[in-house]
This record gives C-alpha cells, structure tokens and sequence, in this order.
C-alpha cells in the first residue's frame, strides 16, 4: 500500500513539474528598428526579440514584397539589390502574427566626402528636420562632438542613415569604455569611422595610437580620425616646427588619412583678410601626407565666432577650392550646428532644424563640390605654384611658365598687385591646369594662350571647347577657372 501512494505523489509531482515549464503561447514579435537603409550588395538582419521570452512555436516566416530591389533568406537575411524601397514580410502563421519591416537600398557613396561637423545641442536626438537639412545641402556624411553616450550615438547614427548620411562616431564612451562601445557601433551600416581625438598635441601621439591599435583590433573595416592643429598653434605643439609635428603625428600615431583645420579669413577693422601662413599649412599637410602615401581631409569654416565673419560665398570658394586644388579628399564643415550661441553665430542649420542665412551658401558650394569630382577625386595631383605681384604666399613656390603644359602656352595675371593659384593635375585620362584667385575682395582678369583641342570645365562638370588663341576672363573672388585637355 506504502508503495503505491508512493508512486501516486512521485506521479502527481512530475506532473506538476511538467506543467509549471509548460511554454506560453507566442503573443508578439519586436524587432529592433521597423526599417533600415541599405546599399546594394549588403547584407542585414533585424534583431528579434520573441514576446514571451519563452514562448512556443516561434517559426517565422519570411518574403519580399520587391525582390528586384531587396530580397530575405528563410532566416531573416535580407540582401540589398538595387536602388528602391522594399516591405519585407514576417509571419508566424501559428498565432496570427504578421509584421512588415521597410527597407530603403540607396546608391552607394562615391563621392567625396562632405562632412558637418557639430556640437552636440540636445539632450536626446536633433529633429527629423535636422536631419532632412543635411540631406537638401548636400551633406555625406556627420559627426558631433562629445555625444554622451554610445547608445545616442547610435540612434543618431539611425536617424542620420534613414537619409543616407553616413556617420564619424564620437562618444565620451569610446574613451571610457572603447571595447564595448566598438562592438555596439561597428556593425552598423551608417557608420564610416570613428573620431579619435581633436587637434592633440604631439605629447598625445603615442596614447592615440594605442587608441587606434584598440579600436583596429576590435573593428579593422572603418577608418579612425586623428584631426591636427593649425599652423599658428605651433608654439604650443610640442615640436620645434610645424612639419614636425605633422610628420611625428604620421608616424606615431598613424590612421588612414591625414586630417586638420585651419580657419584663414579674419575680419579686423572692416577688413576681411586671409592669413598669410594658411597656404604654408596646407603645402606641408599635402606634402607630409604623399610622402606617406596617404590623402588628406581638411575643415572649411562654416560658421562665425570670435573675429572670424559670417562665411560668404567667396570665402567657401576660396577654402573649399583651394583644399581640393592641393588633393583634398575629404571636406569638413566647422560648425554645421550649435546651441552655443554665445560663441558661434550664423551655423546653416541650429539644432532645432531651422535653416540660416549661411544655408543656401552651403547648398551651392556642395552641388559646385559634387559636380567637380569627376576632376579631383583620386586625382594624380603634379604641382601647385602661385602667382603674384609683388609677393606670393610664405611657404609657396613661384609659378614658371616653362613649367605650364604645352597646350597652356602662357599664363599671366592682368590685374596688378593680385595674384592666383595655379594647379596641374592629371585624372582618368585627362591633364587639367586649376586657376584660383587668392582674394576675397576683388575679381582679377587673367590672360592665357591655349593651344587647340583646349577646354574648360564649369562648376557643374560640363566641359566646353574655348579655342586657340589668347583669352582673357574674370575670375571672382575666391572662385576657379579649369583647363582641360585629352592626354
């Protein structure tokens, strides 16, 4: 008898057992964003998270709603095909559960990078409108200066994708806690690279590097960006010149490119001015950086503060064409956004998205940027002389007409005392010869006797055939003409 009861509450017991870990039926599927930006050939999976956590009979089901344009496995892979959007389908046939993810496959960027730099204004995300802004200018790509933490970063980095700008990460986590951070921010498709330190000293060097080394060993697909000072920083360096530095900065603590800012036109007494050691810096910066067998990104000043003025066109012309002249392949824009108002006035956009007087100034400069490329990215960039009446700028060489091509026959500034910068450069075929005039101010003519089969090229990258001959033309403050030839 003792046996039998026994057995009736083992019996009973297991019972109890199997039914307390009985699983509930699946209520909901969540994923972690309802839809995603991608470029053609790249892969991504939605993270899911079943709801209950231990619910039964979690089978999905997967489809296109678009495959010519994005196609899923039977796992949840979607593949990006071509430029369009796409609803992917997800089913759980048992429950009734069905959810549609969207996907955007956008063109991927070729471009040369367009970049607005930012100072981090708000105490979760920038407006939608913040972001559609950057789209409407032009802007490629985005970083801001100490987001405070990696999972903003990343919402950030979503909303910025969702309009195909892609993202230079900065946190105070990548500092604090670099390894986490990486992990939780390398796999996203918005991100480009990671923004390491900001205008360090040359004592800086070897503790960037072990960042960089860090970073790399986590993540070896996306760039780190160490950006220089400027020259007239250099008494406080640690270095005895500016090459130095520059060359140490190269070889201690190496990244991918070299990148610095210089911000050259000063306002004083009614007088907009450039400063006279600003091409030096950039002859060094392009100098150091081919030796080294690397290119160079450079910061535009985009916003006023200080004694610098409200940016005109002119003023973007001359900084923006005189980096892409010398090699530039990346362009930084210094500020795009701020809530520091006290410091810096007229930024394009302020953080509530609102577009400024200095915004329209920036969509032209960027479509003028966009239709250049074709003439100076991965240029093959020969020389850069100037001109100049009596003197040219420090740090520069003297441009000699033997030098010219043969099909320039001759090259000279008709308006006295001004004077020009000249650059030759060959790309995909073609030999080109850059003219840019150095000031702010004024218009100068300039005189040059081409030979035949000579054309120029407008801002908007058609080309045109100008004929044999002299010809003289006007060349607006800050502005470039550009020669082209079949070579």
């Amino acid at each position: 008898m003792k046996v039998i009861v026994k057995t009736l509450i083992l019996a009973a017991l297991l019972s109890g057992i199997g039914c307390s870990e009985k699983a509930e039926a699946l209520v909901d599927v969540l994923f972690n964003k309802m839809q995603t930006t991608m470029t053609p050939g790249t892969t991504y999976r939605f993270e899911i998270t079943f709801y209950p956590q231990d619910a039964s009979n979690r089978e999905l089901t997967w489809f296109s709603g678009n495959e010519s344009v994005a196609t899923v496995s039977d796992d949840g892979e979607v593949t990006a095909i071509r430029e369009g959007f796409a609803d992917i389908y997800v089913r759980n046939e048992k429950n009734a559960i069905e959810k549609t993810l969207q996907v955007q496959v956008i063109p991927e960027f070729t471009g040369i990078p367009v970049v607005a730099g930012m100072d981090w204004s708000w105490s979760e995300l920038p407006p939608a409108e913040f972001y559609t802004a950057m789209r409407e200018a032009g802007i490629t790509h985005q970083f801001a200066y100490n987001v405070p933490t990696a999972r903003i970063a990343e919402k950030n980095m979503d909303n910025a994708w969702a309009y195909g700008i892609e993202t230079i990460a900065d946190t105070k986590e990548l500092k604090s806690d670099l390894t986490q951070t990486v992990k939780r921010l390398m796999n996203h498709q918005g991100l480009d690279g990671y923004l390491i330190q900001d205008e360090p000293k040359a004592p800086d060097f070897p503790y960037l590097n072990e960042l960089v080394q860090q970073v790399k060993a986590i993540d070896d697909k996306h760039f780190c960006l160490i950006n220089l000072n400027p020259i007239y920083q250099q008494p406080h360096l640690g270095t005895s010149t500016y090459r130095e530095y520059v060359h140490r900065s190269i070889v201690e603590a190496p990244t991918e490119f070299v990148s610095f800012d210089n911000y050259p036109i000063w306002y004083s007494d009614g007088i907009r001015s450039v400063m006279e050691d600003w091409y030096e810096n950039i002859e060094i910066i392009a100098d150091e950086a081919h030796r080294a067998g690397k290119v160079f990104w450079a910061y535009t000043l985009t916003a006023s503060h200080y004694s610098y003025p409200v940016p005109t066109l002119n003023d973007m012309r001359l900084q923006v064409f005189s980096y892409l002249i010398y090699g530039a392949q990346g362009l930084m824009y210094f500020m795009w956004s701020t809530g520091n108002t006290i410091d810096f006035r007229s930024v394009p956009v302020t953080p509530s998205g609102e577009k400024t007087e200095s915004y329209p100034v920036m969509v032209q400069i960027n479509n003028e940027i966009k239709g250049l490329t074709p003439v100076f990215q991965d240029a093959d960039f020969l020389w850069v002389r100037h001109t100049g009446d009596p003197r040219i700028p420090q740090g520069t060489t003297r441009l000699d007409n033997s030098e010219l091509p043969p099909v320039i026959k001759s090259l000279h500034i008709a308006t006295p005392g001004f004077g020009a910068a000249v650059s030759l450069l060959e790309n995909k075929g073609f030999g080109y010869l850059v003219v840019l005039n150095r000031n702010i101010n004024n218009s100068i003519t300039v005189q040059a006797e081409v030979a035949a089969n000579v054309k120029t090229v407008a801002k908007d990258g058609v080309s045109t055939t100008i004929g044999t001959g002299v010809k003289n033309y006007t060349l607006a403050p800050g502005d470039l003409y550009i020669y082209q030839w079949k070579k």
